[in-house]
């Protein structure tokens, strides 16, 4: 997996790329604010056992991103972003790390530190297992005791300044979002569509219904603050 090295330095500058979610209004009070991190173990040969299992069952075609090894594979990232979290943002309440069934060796009991399970978050046992990353990611919201108010880290991101709340939430109480420059695609999904693509066109395809058609740009690779 390639790592992203995220210097949020920008963060205390100017937030041209900063965008506000506009839905339904937010209480001013954000509250404790938790933080949410999915991980897997590529080498782990009982999760191995199961991928392999899940592709022979699947009757359907699949993309090669679907089996390539970087998507899984671990380079112990999250021991980095977890120092940076625990140096850069103290006023985070609660880490939960969300894994099928595995947990970090080097990872010790603490006390603000939670690893969940995808047991505990998906409502349909059919559902599982899975090994899709944005169907684990849609239910994150189901992890127990999670407060109102967290942010969502991939396990390459990596603090590099201090932050504060207001970084990622605004003063009434939105998430804050920052914006690529570029816009995401548009139009019917096609069978060669790569998953991301697929679901920014979903996506597009919804908002679109609501709101009108319009470009949008897509989001940095950069924490994802959640209500």
């Amino acid at each position: 997996m390639r790592i992203f090295f995220i210097l949020l330095l920008f963060l205390h500058a100017s937030h041209t790329f900063a965008g506000e979610c506009h839905l339904r209004p937010c209480s001013k009070k954000v509250g404790k604010i938790d933080v949410v991190y999915t991980w897997v173990d590529g080498e782990d040969r009982a999760w191995q056992r199961r991928l392999k299992a899940a592709l022979a069952a699947h009757s359907g075609s699949l993309l090669a991103e679907a089996t390539t090894k970087s998507r899984f594979r671990s380079r112990n990232e999250l021991k980095y972003s977890l120092r940076s979290v625990w140096k850069y943002a103290p006023f985070v309440n609660h880490i939960y790390i969300v894994t099928a069934g595995q947990k970090p060796s080097w990872l010790k009991s603490h006390p603000k530190i939670t690893v969940i399970d995808h047991d505990d978050i998906f409502l349909a046992e059919d559902d599982l297992p899975t090994f899709n990353s944005q169907a684990i990611e849609a239910n994150l919201h189901h992890i127990p005791e999670l407060n109102e108010c967290y942010i969502y880290f991939n396990d390459d991101v990596f603090l590099g300044s201090a932050v504060k709340p207001h970084d990622f939430f605004s003063d009434s109480g939105k998430p804050k979002i920052f914006l690529a420059s570029w816009t995401t695609p548009d139009g019917p999904v096609m069978a060669d569509d790569a998953s991301f693509e697929a679901s920014w066109k979903n996506t597009n395809a919804l908002l679109n219904r609501l709101f009108g058609n319009k470009e949008r740009h897509a989001l940095e690779h950069a924490p994802f603050a959640f209500r």
